[in-house]
């Protein structure tokens, strides 16, 4: 898949020199101090201390994350000013497609881990239903 550009260097809407990453100390993810995040009805709860599939991928999806927050608020900028409509449609093609980019590697995390153990242990057609309806809802 060819990545859409995004803000040239020294543009006033490149990244340049990255975020700074701030870290509370002893903050420790909610997986390891036990507590667990809000979960949509019908999702069983993970067990504590079972790391999420893509904790080692954790740094990095954040890291570009962050990027497409900046990118959307940049294309905020954009509309304000009033600048160019497909100078800012080129803008939200390239946030659509980091976005795909991050589902992406989350359901290739996803069935690499989760689904291969749960057919391992014997449940997986509940998981791979669950990940046939995630692929409807990604691919729209």
């Amino acid at each position: 898949m060819a990545e859409v550009p995004g803000p040239r260097a020294g543009h006033p809407h490149s990244h340049e020199g990255g975020h700074a990453q701030s870290q509370e100390a002893g903050h420790r993810p909610p997986y390891e101090a036990g507590r667990l995040p809000l979960l949509e009805a019908g999702h069983p709860p993970r067990e504590a201390g079972n790391p999420p599939s893509y904790l080692d991928e954790r740094a990095r999806l954040l890291q570009r994350m962050r990027r497409i927050e900046g990118q959307v608020r940049g294309i905020s900028r954009m509309i304000e000013q009033g600048r160019y409509c497909v100078d800012i449609l080129v803008q939200i093609a390239a946030v659509r497609s980091a976005l795909d980019r991050v589902g992406m590697s989350l359901l290739r995390s996803h069935t690499s881990h989760c689904v291969t153990e749960a057919v391992r242990a014997g449940d997986g057609q509940a998981q791979i239903d669950e990940l046939m309806d995630v692929f409807e809802r990604f691919l729209g």
